[in-house]
């Protein structure tokens, strides 16, 4: 049955706004495409709609990202603590109270409270969320059941918009109560170090009322649904422009710790791409601010990871830990930086610079040290592996290179794969979803990417060391995952690249300024 209230846009008529500011045109969003000519010139989806909504907690643009920043307080008013009343003594339960001073830009403007934040976190549920559901699933209490009635009340179908706001209004999270219009309690599962970093992605983003009349991640529902960031999407459709982006008249700086307005329109163009901007993104800075260097960060990390399903060589963990000590990682991460504006430094294992259990190690392969490992594996004769391409900037040409030199020096040959569902490794690219305390977005990630083919000790490992309260501690624990991952060897770290995270089309014009 279709509820009525929810059956219909509400028109909406808004006030004219005059740009301030230079015109910025920007490619994206789109799939990352680090190495093509476009790949410099791309803005990431999340990136959008950090200008058009409000997090809980978030990453000041002006603050490079290879600093490994903490969270800050963007829609919430301070950072919990136990001295503060924010949380618990036990590390399980959060209570935010959040600013007074943000508006919905509305028909008739609207202030922002506790219901928007729940509303979006129960929007995670939906299919198009599912790369990041994982993160509010394993720390939120009752969000895994709330998934799980999703599913069976829709299984692979699309929900309407009614359909799915009917559902949202049907089904509570045990974790999440409005305490008043302005406080939000979460209960999580168990202690989580990192989970006010989970609360900075666009994953935990607020969502206004209008969402509900609109299914999840059309374009419909970004040029219609209201904001609470520095722009706002113009109704009117640009010809040649997936997106405009205009000034929002309600949002004003004084409200806003993290971001900033410095250009008037943002005309933003797909490039061929057809991925409408969705909350399952990065939602990183887009780029440093005018007059200071542009930001860098780790913006995406290559490595090589081995197929779950092969048979052969490679189901041995020994000959898996023979590539990972014959690469020559310094010469990896050469090859990695000459995508253009970029650089890059060697990544010895899943532990990324600036987390906790991080070192910095040699650089240079050990072929003597990996043909022992073969010996010892019964392939003293050396070993060849088929490597799977892939349309990552990385796999294409110098990485490849260095890469194959490196190992055959240790007896391993790399041959192409003769077919897509044949390979015994690849490349990829992967962008952690945060910087700094990322050991469940990098480690964690990746290895659930890989298939699980680990020893399942190591999930004990990450649990415990996101539960443990002491730093120094937490160092030692995630340096004990790293190790343990390197003795399987199912994913193998080769670089961390540093590039722009957003620049404008060439062709934009000396007046342009960076986002924020």
């Amino acid at each position: 049955m279709t509820d009525s209230r929810v059956a219909s846009a509400p028109h909406q008529v808004r006030e004219t706004h005059q740009p301030d500011g230079p015109l910025l045109r920007l490619l994206g969003p789109r799939r990352p495409a680090h190495g093509t000519a476009a790949g410099p010139y791309t803005i990431r989806s999340g990136q959008v709609l950090r200008l058009l909504t409000r997090q809980l907690f978030g990453y000041p643009g002006s603050r490079p990202a290879l600093s490994a920043p903490d969270p800050v307080p963007d829609a919430a008013t301070a950072v919990p603590t136990v001295d503060n009343g924010g949380l618990s003594p036990d590390r399980r339960t959060y209570r935010l109270h959040i600013r007074q001073d943000l508006l919905w830009d509305a028909q008739q403007a609207r202030q922002l409270v506790s219901g928007d934040f729940i509303r979006g976190f129960k929007r995670i549920a939906f299919p198009t969320a599912a790369r990041g559901r994982h993160y509010l699933t394993d720390t939120i209490e009752g969000m895994a059941e709330y998934c799980a009635a999703f599913q069976a009340a829709f299984g692979e179908q699309a929900p309407t918009a009614p359909d799915l706001a009917q559902f949202q209004r049907a089904h509570p999270v045990a974790g999440l109560s409005a305490v008043d219009s302005q406080t939000l309690e979460i209960r999580l599962r168990g202690p989580a170090s990192d989970f006010l970093h989970i609360l900075a992605t666009g994953f935990a983003a607020a969502a206004p009322r209008e969402y509900d009349y609109y299914v999840p991640d059309s374009h419909e529902l970004y040029r219609n649904a209201t904001s609470a960031g520095p722009y706002r999407a113009l109704r009117r459709r640009s010809l040649g422009h997936d997106l405009v982006l205009e000034p929002n008249p309600r949002w004003q700086p004084d409200s806003d710790p993290i971001r900033a307005r410095t250009a008037g329109l943002i005309e933003i163009c797909a490039d061929g791409g057809t991925e409408p901007p969705g909350a399952a993104s990065p939602f990183a800075p887009a780029s440093a601010v005018p007059g200071e260097p542009a930001q860098r960060g780790p913006n995406f990390l290559t490595c090589l990871v081995f197929n779950p399903d092969a048979t052969g060589s490679v189901r041995s963990a020994v000959v898996r830990r023979a590539v990972a000590v014959a690469i020559e990682r310094g010469q990896l991460a050469a090859a990695a930086a000459q995508v253009p504006g970029a650089t890059a430094r060697p990544l010895y294992g899943l532990v990324t610079p600036g987390s906790p259990g991080y070192r910095e190690e040699s650089a240079a392969g050990d072929p003597a040290l990996a043909r022992r490992l073969l010996a010892d594996a019964g392939y003293r004769d050396g070993v060849r592996l088929s490597l799977r391409g892939t349309d990552t900037a990385t796999a294409a040409g110098p990485v490849v290179d260095a890469l194959s030199a490196s190992l055959a020096r240790a007896g391993i040959w790399l041959v192409p794969a003769r077919r897509p569902d044949a390979w015994d490794l690849r490349l990829l690219d992967w962008t952690p979803d945060w910087y700094g305390d990322n050991g469940r977005a990098v480690a964690g990630a990746l290895l659930r990417k890989a298939g699980g083919r680990y020893d399942s000790g190591v999930d004990r490992l990450v649990e415990a060391a996101l539960a443990e309260p002491d730093p120094a501690r937490t160092d030692q624990m995630w340096r004990e995952v790293d190790l343990a991952v390197r003795r399987e060897a199912p994913v193998i770290a080769l670089s961390a690249t540093e590039c722009r995270c957003c620049v404008p089309m060439q062709d934009a014009g000396p007046e342009v300024h960076w986002l924020r």
